[in-house]
């Protein structure tokens, strides 16, 4: 088992000027300012998350996609009146490589065996053959799991020691692709862009229900 993967991804902003000008605004109303900050990062929090891991889907041909699903892929550590700063938190396994493209997807013995496999993990570049020296395999283990493996020359399997040992081929873990550093910056310019537009729509908020009572 490929040990846990961990990353997260905190929504720079200069949250001190937005305070600033959120305090202003309100006027008489300014004590409602912190909640109104921390109202606007959730809000921009939410959206960035569903963008990133929509952006993990396009660049990523993991077979199964429910695993980028925002509120599967990524949790978030909100921000509140005390503290607003909205961290996005994402945590799993590096993936076998069965589980994404891999080309024929068959167990196969002997002559049978295709003379090298593909892969592919991400949608640019394509398939690439898996032709290295041992060639990687496919194999099914006694549990039924299938992988793609290679043989680990001068290592012998503890409970098998005549056999060669053999390593499971694994791929970026779900954190690793929603850390991309290209969706990193695009998420960093969403939130450059949305966050003060998200404050004024909830300043609007406090300011029309101030004007009503």
């Amino acid at each position: 088992m490929s040990e846990s993967q961990y990353n997260f991804i905190t929504l720079m902003a200069d949250t001190g000027a937005e305070l600033g000008y959120i305090r202003e605004a309100l006027g008489d109303l300014e004590g409602h300012a912190p909640a109104v900050l921390a109202k606007a990062v959730n809000d921009v929090a939410r959206r960035v998350r569903k963008q990133i891991t929509k952006d993990a889907k396009g660049g990523y041909v993991l077979q199964k996609r429910s695993e980028l699903n925002a509120s599967v892929a990524m949790k978030i550590k909100t921000a509140t009146k005390s503290d607003p700063c909205a961290t996005l938190t994402s945590e799993g396994p590096m993936k076998g490589l069965m589980e994404f493209l891999v080309s024929p997807q068959t167990v196969a013995h002997g002559p049978a065996r295709p003379a090298y496999y593909t892969a592919q993990v991400r949608k640019k570049g394509g398939a690439k053959a898996l032709d290295g020296s041992p060639k990687p395999f496919i194999t099914q283990f006694k549990n039924g799991h299938i992988a793609v493996v290679v043989r680990v020359p001068g290592k012998r399997m503890k409970k098998h020691p005549k056999k060669t040992f053999i390593k499971k081929l694994l791929s970026p873990a779900v954190p690793h692709m929603l850390n991309n550093p290209d969706i990193r910056e695009a998420a960093q310019c969403m939130v450059d862009q949305e966050l003060p537009v998200a404050v004024r729509k909830q300043v609007a908020k406090v300011l029309a229900k101030g004007a009503l009572r």
